[in-house]
């Protein structure tokens, strides 16, 4: 088996941040979600890793090379974005005639997710979908299943008639999955779905939906990044993560990840955030719900307050004077 990652995509949510940095890549603790999600193919005893990059490729390549030089990794580039099932065909060279592992790499599942769709599928032997249950079913592509056999996926439906149970982003597909690639046409929204090939699929194939359990989160606001992070955090068993070139003057940290060369000032507090590389926070700063960019300056007596669920998001290289006061 194989596994097969797509790593491709703008993060147009997270912007400014993901301007300079791929979703996939920003800090979450002593992780990001790329490693995590690799550390533990790595643990199912998959060898052979493709990843799909499109946006800033440059810096997953150097990442992944610096990072996991162990691993003999191939990088499949994406030429021009058109949609989840065009960015797995851009494996389809790598993968072959082999089953493979197919990820999001913009969704964070609990450790035990991995296992439990590789498992079934040893013991079942026919495609898995990894799904679980939400309470806000239209945002995303609901399952309509019957005794665990998928019967069709409806994206984002206008309310909750069709149930509960949604796509995560994990599977296992053997190689008939590119023959229905190939039948797939533009969606309404002008991209070629993974859906469809799919819904196309079920017709004539089993497919089994796995409920991989809990957390899972689709990490595509900010929003949901602070909450991969507090609960990567969780995991670990720590309220803070403070990298060992971080230099930090106050102990007025919580649910925070605090990353390399950043320096926070006296009597600063910083609560659910994410500071990035080289910024540096003066004396006396208020910072609550924020991912703040590398390279960052905040100045002294300054406070960014954003909501749990619209935290403030600053870029990189932004330099605020004294005194900013933005509340969200």
């Amino acid at each position: 088996m194989k596994a097969l990652l797509l790593a491709a995509g703008k993060g147009k949510r997270l912007r400014p941040i993901t301007h300079t940095i791929p979703k996939y890549l920003i800090p979450l603790g002593p992780t990001t979600l790329l490693d995590r999600h690799i550390e533990n193919i790595l643990k199912l005893g998959i060898g052979e890793v493709g990843i799909v990059v499109h946006h800033l490729s440059e810096l997953v390549v150097k990442h992944i090379r610096q990072k996991w030089r162990q691993i003999n990794f191939r990088f499949l580039t994406q030429d021009s974005p058109s949609g989840t099932g065009d960015a797995v065909s851009a494996g389809k060279e790598f993968i072959g005639d082999s089953d493979f592992l197919l990820i999001y790499a913009d969704n964070l599942f609990s450790e035990k997710a991995y296992e439990k769709i590789i498992t079934h599928y040893s013991r079942e032997g026919k495609p898995i979908i990894g799904t679980t249950e939400v309470s806000d079913p239209w945002n995303y592509g609901v399952c309509l299943t019957e005794k665990n056999n998928l019967v069709s996926i409806i994206e984002k439906p206008p309310s909750e008639r069709y149930g509960n149970r949604v796509l995560t982003g994990i599977f296992v597909f053997n190689k008939f999955i590119w023959d229905y690639l190939k039948m797939v046409r533009l969606s309404p929204r002008g991209e070629y779905e993974l859906t469809d090939a799919i819904n196309i699929m079920s017709k004539e194939h089993r497919i089994l939906c796995v409920d991989v359990g809990r957390p899972w989160i689709d990490v595509g606001r900010p929003n949901s990044l602070l909450k991969a992070n507090r609960i990567i955090l969780e995991e670990l068993g720590i309220k803070v993560y403070i990298a060992k070139s971080a230099k930090l003057a106050t102990d007025g940290v919580c649910n925070a990840t605090i990353c390399e060369n950043v320096e926070v000032g006296e009597d600063s507090t910083i609560e659910n955030s994410i500071i990035m590389d080289s910024t540096k926070i003066g004396k006396k700063v208020y910072i609550k719900h924020a991912i703040i960019g590398c390279r960052c300056l905040l100045r002294d007596n300054s406070m960014l307050i954003g909501r749990i669920d619209d935290p403030i998001v600053i870029g990189a290289d932004t330099k605020l004077p004294a005194n900013t006061r933005i509340v969200a």
